[in-house]
């Protein structure tokens, strides 16, 4: 998310040119989009680790058990991470 931040002070790397009815044209700042999406992202991962860390020997909900698993953050993060990208190089 950082880097997406560099990038917007750099100038590079912004998204389609757009324009408005009235005339009005803007390049979407895909680079501040890219850093919220990662922070959106960031709070997901930590809300969930911290759920799991709540109460680590209830296994009474199947999806519970199924983050609680070694690795489950990082496959989650994975996902998450790689639909934004996607997202992102859609709007570049």
């Amino acid at each position: 998310g950082l880097g997406r931040v560099a990038c917007w002070l750099n100038g590079c790397c912004y998204g389609k040119a757009c324009s408005l009815d009235s005339g009005f044209a803007f390049r979407l700042p895909s680079q501040i989009f890219a850093f919220l999406a990662e922070f959106a992202i960031m709070g997901a991962l930590l809300a969930l680790e911290r759920a799991r860390e709540a109460n680590p020997k209830s296994q009474s909900k199947k999806l519970t058990a199924l983050f609680r698993k070694p690795g489950a953050v990082f496959v989650v993060w994975l996902a998450l991470h790689g639909g934004s990208r996607l997202a992102m190089e859609a709007m570049r």
